[in-house]
């Protein structure tokens, strides 16, 4: 939760969301669903155009890793 929210803090042009899993279960799982990514948590998913870009877990979720997510797709548009 740290690292997302330095991210945050970091990078206020990105909106950044929390699914709480157990309280929130049928947006878990519609997020599943609907970007074919299996759940895990935590897990962060980078979405462009409604589409995932990138998506890690666990202790690949960092501020340095969400950032460079983040980078490399600003490069590549």
């Amino acid at each position: 939760m740290e690292e997302l929210e330095g991210f945050d803090r970091q990078n206020p042009q990105a909106p950044c969301g929390l699914v709480l899993v157990i309280e929130d279960r049928d947006i878990s799982d519609n997020i599943e669903e609907r970007f074919g990514i299996r759940h895990e948590s935590p897990q962060a998913i980078l979405v462009v155009n409604g589409s995932p870009v990138w998506h890690a877990s666990h202790w690949k979720i960092t501020e340095t890793a969400l950032e460079a997510a983040l980078q490399t797709r600003k490069l590549s548009s």
